[in-house]
């Protein structure tokens, strides 16, 4: 697959690409193809709306395979004690009858720094869905969108882009710190609302529990780690950690959520809880390299978890 290949498959779908938040929503998907996909844009060197929602034109078919068996649970694993990664930012305002839905934090695996996360709120009431309900707001910390388009706005005294779809899209770096986006969609007017949650971020002390991890990352894929929650409503949550090298090329990912049907997958249970590593393709992006059988079976046994913490979920 080369870069011109990549770059067809994108302008083929341009003029039907689906409206902005939910490309949005499917990058905070708890499905493998989230990391794929993120994978292949990076490659590819595109960072659009479009193209995000292009990007599955362009994967190979998988084929089927028998699941792998079920890993045994590795004697002597020590006790989970979960990191706690800065949030970073935090909008200090948002909109009546909101609750946090989605979050996720990304930090480098050598040194434990927190790089970057993603927030959403849902109306009260909604449960996490794959595509955002109306009367959402979401908030990322280390991301850029960088596809030419918008307007000038200020953001304090740092001058950012605005883009208006069928969602509003406030985007801005202030000096030294990372970049920052926040959409809205759906509501009664999404521009407003954008513009004065974002003029509200300010720094915080909140932190996330990461309750799940790695002790031993092959060298391949230490580059950095994303950890999401997905909140059940019922005192937990699906949780994912997923491991991306420093060049984006290659990577795995755990997950409580069962493979798809035929997946291959290998999975450990412990404490009445199962983690999965489901099967990758190889070779997504250029030299992009996927788990030896050995790697695999070491990092599933290896791999330490406990229970999410959501008490952050507004149920």
């Amino acid at each position: 697959m080369n870069e011109q290949l990549i770059k067809d498959a994108l302008e083929a779908v341009a003029g039907t690409a689906v409206a902005p938040e939910r490309v949005r929503a499917r990058l905070n998907a708890r499905v493998t193809a989230h990391r794929q996909r993120r994978l292949l844009l990076a490659g590819a060197g595109a960072a659009t709306f479009a193209a995000a929602v292009g990007v599955p034109v362009a994967l190979r078919e998988r084929h089927p395979e028998p699941a792998l068996p079920v890993a045994s649970p590795a004697h002597g694993v020590p006790p989970m004690t979960p990191r706690a990664v800065s949030l970073l930012l935090a909008p200090q305002w948002l909109p009546d009858g909101l609750v946090e839905r989605f979050r996720s934090v990304k930090f480098d695996v050598a040194t434990g720094k927190p790089l970057g996360g993603n927030r959403s709120w849902y109306p009260s009431g909604s449960p996490y869905t794959v595509e955002v309900p109306k009367g959402s707001v979401s908030f990322s910390v280390g991301e850029r969108i960088d596809d030419g388009s918008g307007e000038p706005v200020m953001v304090g005294s740092v001058r950012g882009t605005l883009r208006v779809t069928d969602s509003a899209w406030v985007e801005w770096q202030p000096k030294g710190e990372p970049s920052m986006i926040v959409s809205v969609y759906g509501t009664a007017d999404d521009t407003e609302i954008a513009l004065r949650v974002a003029r509200s971020v300010a720094a915080t002390e909140e932190t996330m529990l990461v309750t799940m991890d790695v002790p031993r990352v092959p060298d391949a894929f230490a580059g950095s780690a994303t950890f999401e929650v997905n909140p059940t409503g019922e005192g937990t949550g699906v949780q994912a950690l997923g491991y991306t090298s420093a060049d984006l090329r290659s990577g795995f990912r755990l997950t409580t959520e069962a493979p798809q049907p035929e997946q291959p997958y290998l999975s450990v249970e412990r404490d009445g809880m199962t983690v999965y590593l489901p099967g990758e393709e190889p070779g997504v992006v250029g030299g992009g390299v996927t788990l030896t059988d050995q790697e695999s079976r070491t990092v599933i046994n290896q791999v330490t978890f406990r229970p999410p913490d959501v008490s952050w979920a507004g149920f």
